[in-house]
């Protein structure tokens, strides 16, 4: 059976302060699903346990996200996790102070439904 993609959603997550990675691109995870209502599993009877993740982040220093920790923002599952180049970053010119800003992409696969 192939899996075929039933949600995608996008968000986005900042640290203001303390130039953490692994914190923006778990709000940024957080953002993407909050505004999905999965009544897809309860309405179907699928198992949630079931749907295969895949998260793709974007963030300055891709090496600085700890995947594991950003899995621990989803409610079910066990996502694949890429990281790339890219987010973004703003640095106030008055106090230094630097804004990282990752972006995040969750799809949610399942088995192909007849």
């Amino acid at each position: 059976m192939t899996d075929q993609r039933f949600i995608i959603e996008m968000g986005i997550g900042t640290d203001q302060y303390g130039q953490d990675r692994t914190k923006a691109a778990c709000k940024a995870v957080v953002h993407a699903i909050s505004s999905a209502a999965l009544l897809l599993f309860a309405n179907t009877g699928i198992n949630r346990e079931k749907a295969r993740i895949k998260i793709s982040l974007g963030t300055d220093d891709p090496s600085a996200i700890d995947t594991a920790k950003v899995a621990e923002s989803l409610p079910f599952g066990t996502p694949k996790i890429s990281v790339s180049q890219g987010g973004l970053t703003v640095t106030n010119p008055e106090d230094g102070n630097t804004i990282v800003i990752v972006n995040a992409a969750v799809e949610v696969f399942l088995p192909k439904q007849v």
